[in-house]
């Protein structure tokens, strides 16, 4: 997948997580425009890491910021 269009997806998916979309729910989005389940749940859990590691980083005391 071109860098690009996976950056843009990417942000799409942040967006919906922050709304509290349901991540099944996100899967399905992304497999109607045509992506293929395992890419879409793996952009997802990539997002899902991506926020998990800013809230252990926020909670982290002292952590240099």
């Amino acid at each position: 997948m071109p860098e690009d269009k996976k950056e843009v997806l990417l942000s799409s998916i942040r967006r919906l997580v922050s709304l509290e979309v349901p991540e099944s729910q996100i899967v399905l989005n992304l497999q109607e425009i045509g992506l293929p389940e395992q890419e879409a749940v793996q952009l997802v859990a990539q997002v899902l890491a991506e926020q998990k590691q800013k809230i252990c980083i926020y909670l982290t005391p002292n952590y240099p910021t």
